[in-house]
C-alpha cells in the first residue's frame, strides 16, 4: 500500500505539472488572442462604429482547449476513483484483520493490537541485527579460513624446501660419513701396521739400548730407562741423547766441516735456510796494500804469523783427508772409533797450544809503534 501510495502521489504530481503547463500556455495563447482581438476590434471600430459590444472570453471562446481541459479532468477523476477503490479495500482488508485479531485474540483495542505490533517489530529487529551479526561473523570467518589456507600453502611449500634442503644436507653427511669411514678404516689399518712394524721394532730397540747404556755407563754416564712395553720414546730419547754426546769426539772431515745435512727438527725455522749459505772461506788471506819490503819489523811478526797459521791449518786438513780416507776405505770398529776420537782430542789440543803463543806475539810490539809514528 505504501508504495501504491507513493506512485499515486508522483502521478498525481506529473498530472498536476502538467496541467499547470497546458493553463500557462492557454493563457499564453489567450493573451496573445486578445491582442489580436483587441487589435481587430480597434480596427472594426473604426471601420463599423455602430457594432454592438463582445466579451472577451466570447470572442476569444477556445472549444478545444476546454474539450482537453474537460479531457483531463475526467481523467484525473477516474485515477482518483481508482484510488479510493483501493483504499477502500485495503481498508476492509485491515477491518477484517481486526476482526479476524479479535475473533481469535479477543484484543479489540488498537492501541494495545500496536503495542503487540511493535514488540514483534522490535523482535524481529533484533532477529535482522543477530542475522547481520551472524553474516559479519561468517564474513570474517571465510576471510580466516582464505588467510589458513594461504599459510597451509606456504607452509607445504616450505616445508618441500626444508625437506629438499634436508635431503642434500643428508645427502652430503652421508657421504661424510662413508669417507670418514673409509679413512678410519684406512687409518685402522695403517694404525695396525704400525703396531705390527714397532713390535718388530722393539727388541732391535731394546738391543741397541742395553748396547749404548753399557758403552754409556763406561764413560760414566747415566743409565738407561726401565724396559716396559709403553716407553719407547724414553727408549729412543736416551739412544739420541747419548749418541749426540759422542758428536765432538768424532772427527771432522771436509764434507761436515762445511755443510751440515738438514735438521729435521727444526725444518720449519730459519735455521735450513742459513745452513744453506755459502761458507766463508777463512783460509784465503786478503792480499795486502804496501809491499811487504816497505813494512816495519812488526808487520814481519804479522807475516810469520800469517805463515805459521797457514801451516797449521794445512797440517789440519791433512790429518782430516787421512781420517777420510780411512773411514772411506773400511768401517771402524768400536775400539778404532774410540782411538780416533782420543787423537783427534790430543791433536786439538795440541794445535790450540802451537795456535796460543802466535795470538799473545803481535801483541808485544803496539806500543812501540806509537812513538814511530
Amino acid at each position: 500500500p505504501e508504495i501504491e501510495r507513493r506512485h499515486f502521489k508522483g502521478t498525481v504530481q506529473k498530472l498536476n505539472k502538467d496541467m499547470k503547463d497546458r493553463e500557462r500556455e492557454d493563457l499564453i495563447q489567450r493573451v496573445a488572442m486578445v491582442k489580436e482581438s483587441f487589435d481587430r476590434t480597434e480596427e472594426g471600430e473604426r471601420k463599423h462604429k455602430t457594432r454592438s459590444l463582445k466579451a472577451d472570453e466570447e470572442e476569444n471562446f477556445n472549444s478545444t482547449a476546454v474539450m482537453r481541459r474537460i479531457l483531463k479532468h475526467a481523467f484525473l477523476n477516474a485515477i482518483q476513483r481508482r484510488h479510493i477503490r483501493q483504499h477502500q479495500k485495503n481498508i476492509e482488508v485491515f477491518e477484517q484483520a481486526f476482526a479476524t485479531i479479535k475473533s481469535t485474540t479477543g484484543i479489540s483495542d488498537i492501541e494495545e493490537i500496536v503495542k503487540i505490533f511493535v514488540g514483534v517489530e522490535q523482535r524481529n529487529f533484533s532477529l535482522l541485527t543477530y542475522v547481520n551479526a551472524l553474516n559479519s561473523d561468517i564474513e570474517s570467518l571465510d576471510k580466516q579460513n582464505r588467510e589458513l589456507v594461504n599459510q597451509l600453502q606456504t607452509q607445504k611449500r616450505t616445508e618441500e624446501e626444508s625437506e629438499k634442503k634436508r635431503s642434500g644436507v643428508l645427502t652430503d653427511l652421508v657421504q661424510q660419513i662413508e669417507s670418514t669411514t673409509r679413512v678410519t678404516e684406512e687409518n685402522m689399518l695403517q694404525a695396525k701396521q704400525h703396531v705390527e712394524i714397532l713390535e718388530r721394532c722393539k727388541p732391535l730397540i731394546q738391543g741397541i739400548l742395553k748396547t749404548v747404556e753399557k758403552e754409556n755407563k763406561g764413560f760414566g754416564g747415566q743409565p738407561a730407562p726401565e724396559f716396559t712395553g709403553e716407553n719407547v720414546l724414553a727408549w729412543l730419547t736416551y739412544v739420541e741423547k747419548t749418541l749426540t754426546q759422542w758428536k765432538d769426539f768424532l772427527p771432522e772431515t771436509k764434507d761436515t766441516r762445511h755443510y751440515k745435512g738438514p735438521s729435521k727438527n727444526y725444518k720449519y725455522t730459519v735455521g735450513q735456510q742459513v745452513l744453506q749459505l755459502q761458507p766463508k772461506k777463512h783460509q784465503t788471506v786478503p792480499a795486502s796494500l804496501v809491499k811487504a819490503g816497505e813494512l816495519p819489523s812488526a808487520a814481519n811478526a804479522f807475516l810469520e804469523q800469517g805463515a805459521q797459521q797457514k801451516g797449521a791449518l794445512a797440517n789440519r786438513e791433512e790429518d782430516s783427508s787421512d781420517e777420510e780416507d780411512d773411514l772411506q776405505s773400511h768401517p771402524w770398529t768400536r775400539q778404532e772409533l774410540r782411538d780416533k776420537a782420543v787423537a783427534a782430542v790430543a791433536k786439538r789440543k795440541k794445535h790450540r797450544k802451537t795456535e796460543a803463543p802466535g795470538q799473545q806475539a803481535p801483541q808485544g810490539p803496539g806500543p812501540q809503534q806509537g812513538p814511530r809514528a
